[in-house]
C-alpha cells in the first residue's frame, strides 16, 4: 500500500520546496497537538527521543513514500537526524495503543473543522465506509503473516488484510478505526509450510496491553469487527446516517447490527451478492440473480428475508 501523495493538491506547495518541506509539514501537523494528545493518552515515552517527534517523522516518511531504512541511511530531504532503531523500538512497544491514537486524531480533526466553520450541516449526508485492502509483505518470519487473497491480482499473496473504517462528512473521508487480519485458508495452515510456521515470530503478551488485543483481532473473522468499529465511532460522536460496504460485507448479520445502532438511526447501503440469496419482491421470493428482477423505481422497496432492511435503487442522472 503506497501513499499516492501526488493526488493531494493541498500539499503541493509544501512539497515543492525540498529544503523547507520538513519544517512546513511539522508546522502543519502541529495543529493537531500531537504532544499533548500523547501525554493525555499516556503514550509518551519516558526517555530518549519524544514519541511525538517520532510519530510525526513516521507520517512524513509515508508522505514522501520512503522507508525508515532509506530515510535514515540517505538523509532524504533532511527528514530525520535519528537512528532507525528508535523508530522500530517505538513501533513495537506493547503499550502503544494505535487505535486510541487514531480515534483521537479523527476527533481532533473534527474539532479543527468546527474551529474554522467547516463542520457538516445537519442535512449533510454522512456515512461510515468499511473496506479491506492487502498489505503485501516479503518475509515469512513476521508474526501473524499468512497468504491472503488479493482481488486485484486474482491470487493469494504473502501479507495481511487491513480492515479500515472511515467517516465521510460530505467533503472529507476520515479514517478512525482499523484492524489487521490473517487468513487460515482452506488447509487451515495460513498458506504456509510447517517449516515457515515454526520460523514465524512468537512472543508472550501481557493481557492488559493493547498489542494483546490487536493479536487476538488478527485471528478473528473480518465480519465480526465492522459492527464493533461502528459502535465505537458512534460513541465518539461520529453520527453517520449510512453504512456503505461492498458485496463481501453485505450480509443479514451486519445489516441487523447496523440497524441496532442509535435506535435505527443508521441505514445500510451495500452491493448485493448475485446468487441464491432470496428477497421479497411484490409478495414473492426471488433469487438475486443478474437480470432476474425488473428495474426498480426510486421509491420501490425490496425487503431482504428475515431482516428489517429495505433495498432501494435509483438511476443516476
Amino acid at each position: 500500500m503506497e501513499a499516492k501523495i501526488e493526488k493531494i493538491s493541498e500539499l503541493s506547495k509544501l512539497l515543492s520546496v525540498k529544503t523547507r518541506m520538513s519544517d512546513d509539514l511539522f508546522h502543519l501537523f502541529g495543529k493537531f497537538g500531537i504532544g499533548h494528545l500523547l501525554s493525555r493518552l499516556s503514550l509518551e515515552k519516558q526517555d530518549g527521543v519524544s514519541a511525538s517527534e517520532l510519530l510525526l517523522s513516521l507520517c512524513l516518511f509515508r508522505i514522501v513514500g520512503e522507508s525508515i531504512h532509506s530515510i535514515c541511511k540517505h538523509k532524504i530531504y533532511e527528514l530525520s537526524n535519528h537512528g532507525k532503531n528508535c523508530f522500530y523500538r517505538m513501533m513495537i512497544r506493547p503499550q502503544m495503543d494505535w487505535r486510541r491514537l487514531m480515534n483521537h486524531f479523527a476527533l481532533r480533526y473534527m474539532c479543527l473543522l468546527r474551529k474554522y466553520g467547516e463542520v457538516p450541516q445537519s442535512d449533510t449526508t454522512t456515512c461510515f465506509i468499511i473496506d479491506d485492502t492487502v498489505l503485501e509483505k516479503s518475509g515469512v518470519r513476521m508474526e501473524g503473516i499468512s497468504r491472503v487473497f488479493d482481488h486485484m491480482k486474482g491470487r493469494c499473496v504473502l501479507g495481511y488484510k487491513l480492515l479500515l473504517c472511515a467517516f465521510f462528512d460530505g467533503k472529507t473521508t476520515i479514517p478512525f478505526d482499523f484492524s489487521l487480519h490473517q487468513e487460515k485458508g482452506k488447509q487451515g495452515n495460513y498458506g504456509l509450510t510447517r517449516q515457515q510456521l515454526k520460523k514465524a515470530y512468537h512472543t508472550k503478551r501481557n493481557t492488559g496491553n493493547p498489542d494483546y488485543k490487536r493479536f487476538q483481532e488478527c485471528k478473528m473473522s473480518k465480519l465480526k469487527l465492522p459492527w464493533i468499529c461502528f459502535c465505537r465511532g458512534w460513541k465518539m460522536g461520529l453520527h453517520a446516517k449510512y453504512v456503505i460496504t461492498d458485496s463481501w460485507f453485505t450480509c443479514e448479520q451486519l445489516m441487523t447490527c447496523v440497524r441496532s445502532i442509535g435506535k435505527g438511526a443508521m441505514h445500510f447501503v451495500g452491493l448485493a451478492k448475485m446468487g441464491k440469496t432470496k428477497i421479497h419482491y411484490i409478495g414473492q421470493k426471488k433469487k438475486m440473480l443478474q437480470n432476474s428482477l425488473p428495474p426498480m423505481n426510486v421509491n420501490e422497496e425490496r425487503t431482504v428475508v428475515n431482516t428489517n432492511v429495505d433495498i432501494f435503487s435509483s438511476t443516476a442522472t
